[in-house]
């Protein structure tokens, strides 16, 4: 015995001519006189038998032994895809490559009048080599029945909740292709964002591009959604072209997530300075990118002591902007016990050592005692290197200097004063 199934079981075989692995499936004991099932298992070698593609498991016999029917078909090494997303990532490009496999497999399915009915990642094999499979045709409808094999009522509203079209839920004999480009949108979108949503698809957290093709494949209204699955085919593939194509990064996100990330960077990049009365403060920021991770803020310890901070993550990247949000947050926790710029270097290299997460910050420090005229400053790592003060009268300015490792290392130098 191969598997156990609901209603089958599956036993692992071999071709008599070939010599190669099959699976053999039959039904149950208690179903083996259940005409229904029947009438679907005979259903299901029907439409396997049309089929003749390499996305889709192969047929090689519907035949008959004591005890009932049995269905023998290839034999795929390989496990399913809900299976291999619990424990991989898959990449974005990956993800499509899937997507684009399983909708040749329904193109091909759907130009054989096939209406597969229960795409969903369970019935979608990733083979040993890379391969996709789709498997599972014992719900598959063909849109002209033969007469008298019509899959019957309790037979049609068979299928899975997650992954049906509204109209497979509520109308069960109008299901279309469209039903089944639906049912592919939801597995799309999931492989995507690299995990189950049970049935709660948003849009809005794909990129624009991708976002445009999933909505309009899961509209409520049939008429509204792609006509045919090569329309799908086709928006994937010139969307999955654009991933290699240079651009800017922004376009890679979602509205939804691109709006986050420019809240979160106009809250680390603040536009207007503190009302320090002893003090003029003006700052002015560079256009950059939104995955831009710097952080500038503005303390306070007295009412004549006051500190500037600069920073930015030691690694580049797409959440080098979480990294500062992060030392954000230590800096803001550490300055309640800390006496002054040096004490709070100290707290936070101290936290950002003892963070699990292991994390290296740019930082710039500059200290400004207005009560006695001093100002310090200080740097770790390459943020900024050299700070510039022109005094009064001065035709030259001062470079103070300062070449200290990233916070966040065992130790680091003070900076000039």
């Amino acid at each position: 015995l191969f598997k156990k199934g609901g209603m089958s079981l599956l036993y692992l075989g071999v071709h008599p001519k070939t010599g190669e692995h099959v699976i053999i499936k039959v039904l149950l004991p208690q179903y083996l006189k259940n005409k229904e099932l029947l009438t679907r298992l005979v259903n299901e070698a029907r439409i396997l038998g049309l089929a003749n593609h390499p996305n889709i498991v192969k047929f090689y016999d519907l035949g008959q032994w004591e005890n009932g029917l049995y269905i023998a078909m290839e034999y795929v090494r390989g496990v399913s895809l809900r299976q291999f997303i619990k424990k991989n990532v898959l990449t974005h490009k990956r993800a499509l490559e899937i997507v684009l496999q399983v909708a040749y497999a329904l193109l091909h399915l759907h130009s054989h009048g096939v209406i597969h009915r229960d795409v969903k990642p369970d019935n979608i094999l990733l083979t040993e080599s890379g391969e996709i499979k789709l498997v599972d045709y014992g719900i598959s409808q063909l849109v002209e029945p033969v007469e008298g094999e019509q899959i019957t009522k309790k037979m049609m509203r068979m299928g899975t909740p997650y992954y049906m079209s509204p109209e497979q839920m509520q109308k069960p004999f109008k299901v279309s292709y469209g039903s089944d480009i639906y049912s592919l949108a939801v597995v799309a979108y999931e492989l995507y964002l690299g995990q189950p949503r049970f049935g709660v698809v948003q849009p809005s957290l794909l990129p624009r591009g991708l976002k445009r093709i999933i909505e309009k494949a899961l509209q409520i209204d049939p008429a509204k959604r792609y006509a045919d699955i090569i329309d799908f085919i086709a928006d994937i593939t010139e969307y999955f072209r654009t991933l290699d194509a240079p651009k800017k990064e922004e376009e890679e996100v979602s509205d939804e997530i691109f709006e986050l990330l420019e809240n979160t960077r106009l809250w680390l990049l603040p536009s207007r300075t503190p009302h320090w009365p002893e003090l003029e403060v003006g700052i002015a920021l560079r256009t950059g990118s939104i995955f831009e991770g710097l952080y500038l803020d503005f303390l306070s310890f007295s009412q004549t002591k006051y500190v500037i901070l600069w920073a930015s993550a030691f690694r580049s990247g797409f959440d080098s902007m979480a990294r500062c949000a992060l030392l954000r947050g230590i800096v803001r926790g550490t300055k309640t016990h800390a006496q002054n710029g040096k004490q709070l270097l100290q707290e936070i290299n101290r936290a950002l050592c003892e963070d699990p997460i292991n994390e290296k910050m740019n930082l710039a420090l500059l200290i400004l005692d207005a009560g006695l005229g001093l100002l310090s400053y200080t740097a770790c790592g390459d943020l900024v290197t050299s700070l510039y003060s022109l005094k009064a009268g001065d035709t030259a300015p001062r470079v103070l200097e300062a070449q200290n490792p990233p916070l966040g290392s065992a130790r680091w130098l003070s900076g000039s004063r």
